[in-house]
């Protein structure tokens, strides 16, 4: 990344000018405390927020975000076994016995 910096509609900008480069194979940390930045600045890196300047850059392969909060990805009207299947693209039955042995009681798959 060169000289990203990213804020919301009025606040102060949560990282300014923020430069480094992360070579293939090499793995970082985030942290602090709530509120800094850190799930906007690895969104910014994987795409799905874009810098207000500076630019991210990829040589190969992008890399990737795991959400801490994944409420948005779920139909609130669909069954775990019903929303598990939309991805599947008709091989719906594949994880019926995994989701089973992972302790998911019958009635949250099967339950609304």
């Amino acid at each position: 990344m060169d000289g990203i910096t990213k804020s919301y509609e009025g606040d102060k900008p949560l990282f300014e000018r923020l430069s480094m480069t992360v070579e293939a194979g090499e793995r970082i940390a985030i942290i602090g405390p709530n509120g800094i930045g850190k799930t906007t600045l690895l969104k910014t890196l994987a795409g799905e927020l874009h810098p207000d300047a500076g630019e991210v850059k990829y040589r190969g392969r992008r890399g990737g975000c795991f959400a801490q909060d994944h409420s948005d990805d779920f139909a609130v009207d669909a069954t775990l076994f019903e929303w598990m299947s939309a991805w599947t693209q008709g091989a719906s039955r594949w994880f019926a016995v995994p989701w089973g042995g992972c302790c998911f009681p019958a009635t949250i798959l099967a339950n609304r």
